[in-house]
């Protein structure tokens, strides 16, 4: 299981290079939400810690889709 923390770096490598990305990953029984934001604003972060998260899980045959 992987330990996330406030204030603290993610626990694994930025993917992206100093870039801006927000990525998903399926796990074995949810799904993580990752972004990596090279200098967020203040309004992002409270976005990120109070807002509202929305999300469809649509399963064909053995594909997951996630939007």
């Amino acid at each position: 299981m992987i330990k996330y923390e406030v204030n603290k770096p993610f626990p694994f490598p930025q993917p992206n290079s100093g870039g801006e990305i927000t990525l998903s990953e399926i796990t074995i029984s949810f799904f993580d939400i990752k972004c990596y934001l090279s200098d967020p604003t203040s309004n992002e972060i409270m976005d990120w810690r109070k807002g509202s998260l929305e999300y469809a899980l649509f399963e064909k045959t053995i594909v997951l889709f996630l939007y």
